[in-house]
């Protein structure tokens, strides 16, 4: 098994990583996808489109991909 990603929440349509976020990844190994779904992941029907879709490059720097369709494609190597 591989982590391919972790998802955490935010409490309004801020998806955007706190300090915290870019300071502390859950995983801190180049590659890794970490989600942020906005609204604490409780609207009934959620789609990618609005998640905070970031991939972390060492020493705490990070690519940020948007997602205004709701659709991504990540590949796993």
């Amino acid at each position: 098994m591989r982590v391919l990603a972790d998802v955490h929440t935010h409490p309004s349509e801020w998806t955007r990583q706190s300090d915290s976020d870019r300071t502390h990844p859950m995983i801190a190994q180049s590659g890794h996808i970490a989600l942020i779904v906005p609204y604490l992941a409780q609207r009934r029907f959620q789609s990618l489109a609005g998640v905070g879709i970031y991939e972390y490059c060492g020493e705490h720097r990070w690519n940020a991909w948007g997602s205004k369709s709701g659709k991504v494609r990540l590949t796993a190597l």
